[in-house]
C-alpha cells in the first residue's frame, strides 16, 4: 500500500511536470513546426500513458496559443471554416493544416 501511494504521487508530479513542459512549447517564427508539433505530442503521448493527457479540445487550445503571430490569419480562416461547416477543430486538422501552410511557405522559398 505504501509502494503504491509512493508510485501514484511520483506519477501525478511526473505527469504535472509534462503537461508543464507541453504549455512551454513556445513556436517561434524560423522553428520547423513539424519538429516542433513532434515534440508536443510525444509529450502528449507520455501524458496519455500516465492517463492524463488533455482533452483533444485542450490540446488544440495549447496549440493555438504557442503558435507565432504569423499564423493567425491562417487559424482565423481555419476556425472560422470550422464554425461555418460546425465541425470541431480537433488537434489532427489543426496541426496538419498548419504542416500544410509551413510545407507550402518552405516550397515558396526555395
Amino acid at each position: 500500500m505504501y509502494l503504491a501511494n509512493m508510485f501514484e504521487q511520483c506519477s501525478r508530479i511526473v505527469s504535472v511536470e509534462l503537461l508543464q513542459k507541453l504549455q512551454e512549447q513556445k513556436c517561434v517564427k524560423k522553428t520547423n513546426i513539424c519538429k516542433h508539433f513532434d515534440k508536443m505530442h510525444a509529450i502528449w503521448e507520455q501524458l496519455s500513458s500516465l492517463g492524463q493527457a488533455p482533452s483533444d479540445e485542450s490540446f488544440v487550445a495549447i496549440i493555438l496559443g504557442l503558435l507565432p503571430a504569423s499564423y493567425d490569419p491562417h487559424i482565423s480562416a481555419l476556425t472560422a471554416l470550422a464554425k461555418v461547416l460546425k465541425v470541431m477543430l480537433t488537434s489532427d486538422m489543426l496541426m496538419s493544416t498548419i504542416v500544410d501552410k509551413y510545407d507550402w511557405q518552405d516550397w515558396l522559398q526555395k
